[in-house]
């Protein structure tokens, strides 16, 4: 794919060299949104055809780590949200960060990252955390100040030339969407987030079943 860096080729896939797929052990139970876009699918799909890198469901995580509880619990109190809350449209925040989108180092988890910049404008994913924060955990309880929505999209290790500042930003422009697409929430999903990212396991989703105000 055009404007991606350069390196031997066999297969169809740049080498790594001393380059292995990420493999940091994250921890304990997450609570994740889904994010599925035509956009999304197409931007990893391309550039997985040149490196690889761990396969997940792109999305956004709400609350990552519980450990001092179960799935079974988590997925109960989340459906306990869920009976208030309605399906919800998250729309790219282009005047956060590189216009809507996201790439750095991570140095705590080892991480090279991909991500795209969402945000809610009626309040109710602020209201799905804070919510989900008090009863769980795992996050401060107000999410104005910390709750930056996210949807990771691509993990490589921390510093990896294989995808750099350039190839960020030539993704976005070869597949504006990204940064323009719409995307409905209408379930959240306990996801077992032990170990590295091929060990994660979606256990549960729960559907948003609330009204809307004007239903």
């Amino acid at each position: 794919m055009a404007g991606f860096h350069d390196g031997p080729i066999l297969n169809g896939k740049e080498q790594p060299g001393n380059q292995s797929c990420y493999n940091f052990p994250f921890k304990g139970i997450s609570v994740w949104l889904e994010i599925d876009s035509v956009s999304t699918k197409y931007a990893v799909a391309s550039v997985r055809e040149r490196i690889d890198f761990p396969e997940f469901q792109p999305h956004i995580t709400v609350l990552y780590g519980l450990e001092d509880t179960t799935p079974a619990d988590v997925d109960a109190e989340l459906r306990t949200i869920a009976l208030n809350l309605p399906p919800f449209e998250l729309n790219v925040a282009i005047n956060r960060f590189a216009g809507g989108y996201k790439f750095g180092d991570f140095h705590p988890f080892g991480m090279r990252y991909f991500q795209i910049e969402y945000e809610e404008r009626s309040g109710a994913l602020d209201q799905l955390h804070r919510n989900a924060a008090m009863v769980l955990g795992g996050g401060v309880a107000t999410s104005t100040a910390g709750f930056l929505p996210h949807a990771s999209l691509i993990y490589v290790n921390l510093g990896d030339p294989r995808f750099n500042a350039k190839d960020a930003a030539n993704l976005v422009h070869q597949y504006p969407g990204l940064l323009t697409e719409t995307v409905l929430v209408s379930a959240m999903s306990v996801v077992s987030t032990h170990g590295t990212p091929d060990q994660w396991k979606v256990l549960s989703r729960v559907p948003l079943i609330g009204k809307k105000a004007n239903q």
